[in-house]
């Protein structure tokens, strides 16, 4: 597993299921595309994933629309956990969840792609820098579906796993805080 220099800490101290009192579903554009459309709905479809989940799908929302949902060069498959592949495979179907057997060997996965995709400038001695956000963020501001979308699907089926284990909730809580500083910089 890639490590990183970012100690796994959460800005939260309750769980996710304590969050999600205050959360209010986002609605597509009506000019968005029907893929764009389904997967918001997968997306916001599990209320207990908390606000801070919200908070990044908001981000993602709020990209897709300024980009137009133009789809542009594809993010680099390398090292992706196996159930985006699978999630692609399916047409990327919004009521598709896969069957993850080893939450620990699908987390290492997420941190090696999440580096892999990175651009250059985040990465010291083969290691991710949480802390570098500004910058070009060309190499991974990718709108539209097999892009940073796949980044999102492959937390939504992280947070699935990890809803009723409060010991995997703040890993999973410092990936979408993670993810919310980068897509902040979108």
């Amino acid at each position: 597993m890639l490590q990183s220099t970012k100690k796994i800490t959460t800005r939260a101290t309750h769980t996710l299921a304590e969050s999600s009192s205050a959360i209010i579903p986002v609605q597509a554009k009506v000019n968005s595309p029907p893929w764009f459309s389904r997967m918001l709905v997968m997306l916001q479809s599990e209320s207990r994933m908390g606000e801070e989940w919200m908070e990044l799908v908001n981000l993602w929302v709020s990209f897709e629309a300024r980009s137009q949902y133009e789809e542009v060069k594809k993010l680099d498959p390398t090292r992706r956990p196996a159930a985006v592949g699978l999630w692609i495979g399916r047409a990327h179907s919004s009521m598709w969840r896969p069957i993850i057997t080893d939450v620990s060997k699908y987390v290492a996965s997420f941190w090696e792609w999440w580096s892999v995709i990175q651009p250059d400038w985040r990465l010291e001695d083969g290691q991710l820098v949480h802390e570098h956000v500004v910058g070009d963020w060309e190499a991974l501001r990718l709108p539209g579906i097999n892009r940073v979308v796949s980044v999102v699907v492959a937390l939504f089926y992280w947070g699935l796993e990890v809803l009723e284990d409060s010991h995997g909730q703040s890993h999973w809580v410092s990936a979408v805080e993670e993810c919310h500083d980068v897509f902040k910089q979108f």
